[in-house]
């Protein structure tokens, strides 16, 4: 049967006209379900206990929205005709006992965004009351960020008790004031959320070791090991050095977090050959070592996820040069001495250059800090006065020291190219400045899918073991949906059956072959989704532009097939430039 997907033309937001939505706490999802409904137009009060370290924050943003108050809890219990808990799990039961169960008066609808306290019964409602849940499936800053772009968070709803026979109504309503009618809202029960999200993986520790904490762009990979870690019930312990120079102390690190006890260890080095003896003790006893960001390299290394650096340098590289012209010459500021993505980086770069028949006047080390890259581009304007056209860096921290060191020459027009699509680069781009454009990569994916990767591996999964069973199958297509041409397909081997991720992603690549409990699909186009992704395909599920837009048909069967890298891109090249064939084949019976 099909699912539902509902989006804010299917919603009603009027529901909540003359009502107020009172929020019980002000965290992750406190706040930003808060301002998402009062900026929807929503009339809401935040209850909270006077003093603590949210009524600050959360008075600050009542100061500019007359339909926001803040409260004591009880005060907005009572006032509030949905009263949303959004108070860790652990605490809710208490609070709603003590707090909140005495103003939970007839026809009022009690809200949650997770099932556990209703499902394990912790808490009991009344029987005269809605019991509602909305479940935006991404962690707050993610709700509230996609909302203030105008986009949204996808989110389940679902209904445990529908006492006013108005009880979905509310909930669609309230999904759609936080954002989530612009993404998707699926239906479903207290029950399935809970069991189903319930992490099962025990006391499992992964740590990370990352080449520093103190940079805007591994911080949004730290963001997502520790969001992985929460999702999937893992202990996630994320360390770095103070700067991606300390080679030393990034490798006390991986001895220190090794002696102390993990599960799986996942690194970003800062210097390859000198993690390895201590990433190598660590496979000697037994625990897989994942890279994320850039590769190790060492015999019995688990995976590795990261961006594919010479050829995202490249295509950085090509934009400069379309921008600046063929008779342009150009400087590269490069990373750490020794670093294997540095290394890459300047590659692609230098292949651009190459090609296009550009000079690159000088390679410079900028250390991947701001001050050094402006150190090095004073040294560069001074080398060659007037005859730099393209500054191609390899982090966006490099590309803001070096814009900075022309401003402070008089310099005005260089092409500067960052790496990494770093928040600060880009509102430079916005800003028409020097940086001109960066190489966008997805740090907070790449942490996730560590973490993910890492789990797999301390539960025995290896990547070749995943591929031969899900390539070893014929596929069923039950249905086409949830979007056009996503094909659902039976028959997957349960030793590979995984459970859907508790957050969807906010963006997932077309192409990417998922899995999801004992079911396996592929994304047609770039969406939201919670699949586990394993792969990706080059052929084009829906292509608007073709005779027949989507390509597959339900009752037909499909079989994967691997393929290497080199494979992957020349099949992709032929979709895109349309001479690539398409086949089908009569089933044997």
């Amino acid at each position: 049967m099909a699912i539902k997907k509902y989006y804010d033309s299917d919603c009603n937001l009027g529901v909540l006209d003359g009502k107020t939505v009172a929020v019980i706490g002000f965290g992750s999802q406190g706040h930003a379900h808060s301002e998402n409904l009062a900026e929807s137009g929503v009339n809401v009060v935040v209850g909270l206990r006077k003093g603590s370290a949210h009524w600050e924050k959360a008075s600050e943003f009542a100061a500019t929205h007359d339909n926001f108050k803040v409260m004591e809890v009880e005060e907005a219990a009572k006032a509030g005709d949905v009263v949303m808990m959004l108070v860790p799990d652990e605490l809710c039961a208490d609070i709603y006992n003590k707090q909140v169960a005495p103003y939970m008066t007839e026809g009022k609808a009690l809200a949650f965004a997770h099932g556990f306290n209703i499902h394990f019964k912790t808490i009991t409602a009344p029987k005269n009351v809605d019991v509602i849940m909305i479940a935006p499936k991404g962690p707050g800053h993610i709700v509230r960020r996609l909302y203030t772009e105008g986009e949204g968070c996808p989110s389940l709803i679902c209904v445990e008790q529908d006492y006013t026979g108005k009880a979905k109504d509310i909930a669609l309503a309230y999904a759609s004031g936080i954002g989530a009618g612009r993404a998707g809202i699926l239906e479903s029960t207290f029950k399935t959320e809970t069991e189903t999200e319930t992490p099962t993986t025990g006391d499992v520790k992964v740590a990370v070791v990352l080449k520093t904490l103190a940079s805007e762009y591994w911080g949004y990979v730290e963001t997502g090991c520790k969001a992985a870690g929460d999702d999937l019930g893992v202990k996630v312990v994320v360390v770095g050095p103070g700067a991606e120079s300390d080679i030393e102390g990034q490798v006390s690190m991986i001895e220190q977090q090794i002696g102390a006890g993990c599960d799986a260890i996942v690194c970003a080095p800062n210097d390859a050959g000198a993690a390895q003896g201590a990433l190598q003790a660590a496979i000697d006893a037994g625990i897989p070592v994942l890279a994320v960001d850039t590769n190790v390299g060492i015999a019995g290394q688990t995976s590795f996820v990261g961006t594919s650096n010479v050829d995202a340098a490249y295509e950085g590289g090509k934009w400069a040069i379309e921008q600046a012209g063929t008779d342009a010459k150009a400087v590269i500021i490069y990373g750490q001495e020794g670093d294997n993505t540095s290394n890459m980086r300047m590659e692609g770069y230098e292949k651009a250059c190459t090609e296009a028949g550009v000079e690159v006047l000088a390679k410079l080390s900028g250390n991947n800090l701001t001050d050094g890259a402006t150190k090095a581009m004073e040294d560069l304007l001074s080398a060659y006065p007037d005859q730099i056209d393209i500054v191609l860096c390899h982090n966006d921290d490099t590309a803001i020291g070096a814009m900075n060191a022309c401003k402070s020459a008089g310099v005005d027009d260089m092409i500067i190219v960052g790496f990494d699509g770093n928040a600060s680069a880009v509102d430079l781009i916005l800003a028409g400045e020097m940086v001109k454009a960066t190489v966008a990569q997805q740090p907070y994916e790449m942490g996730y899918q560590a973490v993910e990767a890492a789990l797999k591996a301390i539960k025995g999964e290896t990547v070749e073991e995943v591929i031969k069973i899900h390539t070893s199958e014929e596929y069923l297509i039950y249905m086409i949906g949830f979007i056009a041409g996503f094909p659902y397909l039976g028959g997957m081997s349960k030793e590979i059956a995984t459970p859907r991720l508790k957050s969807p992603r906010v963006k997932i690549e077309g192409g990417s072959v998922g899995i999801a409990g004992e079911q396996t699909g592929i994304y047609p186009v770039a969406s939201p989704g919670g699949w586990q992704l394993i792969g990706r395909t080059p052929l084009k599920l829906y292509d608007a532009d073709r005779e027949k837009p989507v390509l597959l048909e339900a009752g037909q069967y499909i079989k994967f097939a691997a393929v290497t890298e080199e494979e992957y891109k020349k099949i992709e090249k032929e979709v895109e430039d349309g001479t690539y064939k398409y086949v089908v084949y009569d089933k044997e019976v």
